[in-house]
């Protein structure tokens, strides 16, 4: 099982809120790191021009090794259907010829929900979270009958014992809702967060309301059977270009909040990239930082240079970086079923999505209250190996408190993700008459990703 990243202990730098002062000193978005190209292409007959897209990856430890769920379809058919590959690393995988489902001349295929019914959009799943079956996950479909007319759409519940054999249920959890989605576990709240576009948008469109676009709404559930509806929750703002509209949100708890990989569809040239966004509760949401890309578009050409979207997975951490699965196209947003699309990994800096960024004449920042009321310890994720860097600690009113100053100050290390610092006055810093503490952080050249305040 990927793990939690819930850490109160964790302060990140998405906005100011715990920055009381700063000079000479900005904040950056960082982009995710591109590690491969495709590890997985469509290269089976089933797997034409909808491959890819709408993608869950889960890590099963009782069977040791990596499953990542996606979308496809054969060529000529109007239906999609959902394969499976598996890997042991997450790099390499390989796509089991299984017995779910058969070919007309007997060919087995790494099919696990087949097309026949209808449109299977995704199957977004949680392993080992819900009660019941390990495997259990939210499908958006359109039931057809057998001369292709639809019957009924929405969300419907999928249950598995093994993450090969699916049972989807005869009736949606959700009828009507969908279809662009994301599934996550609130290990907060031990509730299931399903967000999609706002609850009335189809029926609204079909009315012929004019200048309606694609935003966020929330629903929760203990069980993906019944579902508490939360309201509207992201939408885009004067502050977007015209012609910005909110695709889908993946919502992951990270640290002491929740960050949001928002998939933004900007209509003017048909393209879609991830933004940012954070909130502390998961029901109050802001953008991050100028609204940059944290997973900006490929370069001319390449392979997911039109379309980035990723995985309903939380980043995982890998050593001292996140990894993100993610599906790209070079296709245009319209291009219906001619997309081509693939797989790719992507990094970060563990922490890393923020930074705080000294200039080169030097600057400061102020950053807290802190709890001082028992001892405590500080560690830093702080890149400055080509400039300086020091932290001293301050009264609640501002004066440096005594052996704790900057010219006090000692690092671990000039270059980690968790930098332990030291002072003259030693590494714990003892309780506080007032109770709380200030950080002043002196850099020069220097990036500081987050920090930890922990107990001593």
């Amino acid at each position: 099982m990927i793990p939690d990243l819930v850490d109160d202990d964790l302060h990140l730098f998405f906005d100011d809120a715990e920055v009381l002062a700063r000079e000479g000193i900005g904040r950056r978005v960082n982009t995710l790191r591109r590690e491969q190209e495709p590890v997985l292409v469509g290269d089976r007959p089933w797997e034409s021009a909808w491959q890819g897209g709408w993608i869950s990856v889960v890590h099963d430890d009782q069977a040791d090794h990596y499953k990542m769920l996606y979308v496809a379809h054969p060529a000529g058919s109007r239906f999609h259907g959902v394969c499976v590959a598996i890997s042991a690393d997450g790099v390499e995988w390989e796509k089991p010829e299984l017995d779910v489902y058969a070919l007309p001349d007997g060919t087995r295929t790494n099919v696990v929900l087949p097309w026949e019914r209808g449109s299977t959009q995704t199957l977004l799943t949680l392993l080992d979270r819900v009660p019941g079956p390990r495997y259990q996950a939210m499908t958006y479909q359109v039931r057809r009958d057998s001369d292709g007319t639809p019957t009924g759409r929405g969300m419907f519940r999928g249950v598995s014992d093994d993450g090969l054999q699916w049972t989807v249920d005869d009736a949606p959890t959700l009828p009507g809702q969908g279809d662009r989605m994301q599934l996550a576990w609130d290990p907060r709240r031990r509730t299931c967060m399903l967000l999609t576009r706002h609850r009335h948008l189809s029926v609204q469109r079909q009315a012929g309301v004019q200048g309606l676009k694609r935003d966020m709404d929330l629903w929760e559930s203990p069980d993906l059977l019944t579902w508490s509806h939360r309201g509207r929750m992201l939408w885009p703002d004067d502050d977007d270009p015209a012609g910005t509209e909110f695709y889908s949100m993946f919502p992951a708890a990270y640290g002491p909040g929740y960050l949001g990989f928002i998939e933004v569809y900007h209509t003017d040239d048909e393209t879609l990239d991830v933004q940012l966004a954070w909130s502390g509760d998961a029901r109050r949401w802001r953008r991050v930082a100028g609204r940059k890309p944290v997973m900006p578009l490929g370069g001319e050409g390449a392979w997911d240079s039109h379309w980035i979207m990723l995985a309903s997975t939380p980043p995982e951490p890998v050593g001292d970086r996140l990894r993100f699965w993610y599906a790209g196209t070079c296709t245009h947003h319209g291009a219906a079923d001619r997309h081509r699309r693939a797989f790719g990994i992507a990094t970060i800096r563990r922490d890393g999505f923020v930074s705080m960024e000294g200039e080169m004449f030097g600057g400061s920042m102020v950053c807290g209250p802190l709890d001082a009321r028992e001892a405590r310890r500080l560690t830093l994720n702080l890149r400055a190996e080509a400039g300086a860097a020091a932290v001293e600690v301050l009264t609640v009113r501002g004066e440096p408190i005594e052996g704790f100053t900057a010219n006090d100050c000692r690092f671990s290390s000039s270059n980690s993700v968790e930098v332990e610092v030291t002072w003259r006055g030693g590494a714990v810093v003892p309780p506080q008459s007032d109770g709380e503490v200030l950080l002043r952080v002196n850099m020069q050249s220097a990036s500081l990703y987050s920090y930890r305040w922990v107990a001593a």
